[in-house]
């Protein structure tokens, strides 16, 4: 049996980690992510604050330490003129920051400047940004409804029993293809979901016709599995045991990232929704739908997966054989002794009733001994 197909279904409970999104070239950095976020409303909370703390330390602070006009420290009058002039950078001179003041209004001087470039730089892309969510939108609805049919195509050319050398092949081939496609789509989703907001913008109807597609698919190798005994073909049930697992990664990521998008709001928002102090924002019909569906995929999933490598680990089947023959000691039958399916059922965590059938039938099929 190939490598690829003994180790494939081995995903570890931590595979989510390597999808988070990465900085990469010509994407958006996560500080530039944070600031797509960012609404009208923050920039004004943030230049609000930045005003008022600013005014409050010029107003509080010791007179060598604060500012000073004409000899004397500020009212809180002339301690708000002085943050309003140092953050618009203006900066008439009347009113002069002395000390830790000077500080102040540098920091004073920067968040205005930050401000104003990511105020500007919002109105005046705000119509093309427009434009090309509705473009991406319209493309990852195309994708997505592909991917969708590339799983039905490949789903009903799957056979449920490998009766014949010629169904075998057929359903290794198109396991591969199916594996290989789940892997597809899982980067496609990933990178989208991360880096574009795939499950926040207008999908919703298209993904949920794909996760009908992958419930399918993953009752199909499910069958596949648990209807493998001796005569199966080991290289099918592998592929099936990974195609269930990579379908299963790819379910628990799109269920990560509704939750995630259920929760997403401005920055402000986002603090005042971790802090319960808000609720999140009600879920369209079609939102709400894509996301639940996501997540009872996403455990009757886990059950079905829990069950089929249990099956693959110590059930009686085509690869329990191929395991046990690995495991058996060369020479005759006189020098195996009487317990030796004993011992191979403790040392692969098989039954001695499965590891004595799979001994038996290895004899009769003449493949022992060795």
């Amino acid at each position: 049996m190939p490598m690829e197909d003994a180790g494939a279904a081995k995903v570890g409970p931590d595979d989510l980690q390597a999808m988070r999104p990465h900085s990469k070239p010509n994407m958006p950095s996560p500080f530039g992510r944070l600031l797509d976020r960012a609404t009208y409303w923050d920039l004004m909370i943030v230049a609000s604050a930045t005003l008022l703390v600013s005014s409050t330390y010029f107003w509080l602070a010791p007179q060598s330490q604060g500012a000073l006009f004409e000899g004397r420290a500020l009212t809180f009058p002339e301690a708000v003129y002085l943050s309003i002039v140092t953050f618009t950078s203006l900066g008439y001179g009347d009113v002069l920051p002395v000390g830790f003041g000077r500080v102040v209004a540098v920091l004073d001087v920067a968040c205005g400047l930050l401000l104003t470039a990511v105020l500007i730089g919002k109105v005046a892309s705000e119509r093309q940004a427009s434009l090309l969510l509705l473009l991406h939108t319209s493309d990852t609805q195309r994708r997505i409804s592909a991917f969708a049919k590339e799983l039905a195509n490949i789903r009903g050319a799957l056979s449920e029993k490998s009766e014949s050398e010629a169904t075998t092949k057929s359903n290794r081939a198109e396991l591969y293809s199916l594996r290989t496609l789940t892997q597809s789509i899982s980067n496609y989703m990933s990178f989208n979901g991360f880096q574009a907001g795939i499950v926040e913008f207008g999908n919703f109807s298209a993904l949920s016709a794909l996760y009908d597609e992958l419930d399918l698919a993953f009752e199909v190798c499910s069958r596949i599995v648990h209807g493998s005994g001796k005569n199966s073909d080991a290289v099918v049930m592998a592929r099936a045991v990974s195609c269930c697992t990579r379908i299963y990664v790819l379910v628990r990521l799109m269920s990560r990232l509704h939750r995630s998008a259920a929760t997403r709001s401005s920055l402000f928002g986002t603090v005042l929704i971790s802090l319960r102090l808000k609720k999140p924002a009600s879920l369209t019909l079609a939102e709400a739908a894509a996301k639940n569906k996501s997540e009872l995929l996403f455990q009757s999933m886990a059950i079905g997966l829990g069950k089929a490598e249990a099956w693959k680990a110590r059930g009686y089947h085509s690869l329990q054989l191929e395991r046990v023959l690995a495991e058996m000691p060369s020479g005759s039958k006189d020098g195996w002794g009487n317990q030796v399916h004993k011992l191979i059922a403790a040392k692969l965590g098989i039954s001695n009733s499965v590891a004595s059938k799979c001994v038996a039938t290895l004899v009769e099929l003449g493949r022992l001994p060795k």
